[in-house]
């Protein structure tokens, strides 16, 4: 018999209403549901549904709960309602704000606010669309002819181990969704 001392987060599940993916997310012992306190991916092709999906999927965490989005790819306010609406919730919508009321905001410090914002009062979950629209500082500000490889994937590390810890220090038991997309190259073979 092993004895497990400490003090450690219980992980909640939450039921997404799909079969299928609640019993592909299940623990060991059974439980079906998405585990909450998780930083999830979704990713794929330009219009097979991703941002739905990951909408719907926030919904499902708490109904009256909070959802923080930063839609980088300015996605229709009304649109994403109706696909949190779906998975029954009724709570508030939040989207981050892109300027500080005078100026844009960079990507950078939206991406900051969304993570920071895992631990506000009522987040049950936080999602980022996408990925891919994330322009860093160096890249707006730089010519075209100049290299700046990795720069977007860093920001992208930074935040998903910031979100990580924050997910597991928050009081309220929530979800992180990137949404990222899958291009084919063009005129070669594979996706990046």
């Amino acid at each position: 018999m092993v004895t497990i001392t400490g003090d450690y987060p219980q992980i909640e599940r939450r039921s997404t209403g799909i079969y299928s993916l609640d019993f592909a997310l299940s623990s060991r012992n059974g439980e079906l549901g998405m585990p909450l306190r998780s930083l999830y991916e979704i990713f794929g092709p330009s219009g097979t549904g991703k941002s739905t999906f990951s909408y719907y999927l926030s919904g499902c965490v708490d109904p009256t709960g909070k959802i923080n989005v930063a839609p980088l790819e300015l996605q229709d306010k009304e649109y994403m309602a109706a696909c949190v609406h779906a998975a029954g919730f009724s709570g508030t919508l939040n989207i981050m704000d892109m300027t500080d009321g005078k100026k844009a905001l960079t990507h950078e410090k939206i991406i900051d606010n969304l993570s920071r914002s895992v631990l506000d009062d009522g987040v049950s979950a936080v999602v980022l669309d996408s990925v891919g629209a994330v322009l860093p500082i160096v890249e707006e500000e730089g010519d075209l002819e100049d290299a700046f490889m990795g720069k977007r994937a860093k920001i992208i590390g930074r935040f998903s181990k910031k979100v990580a810890r924050f997910l597991i220090d928050s009081q309220n038991p929530g979800v992180a969704i990137l949404i990222n997309h899958s291009h084919q190259i063009l005129g070669g073979r594979g996706h990046v």
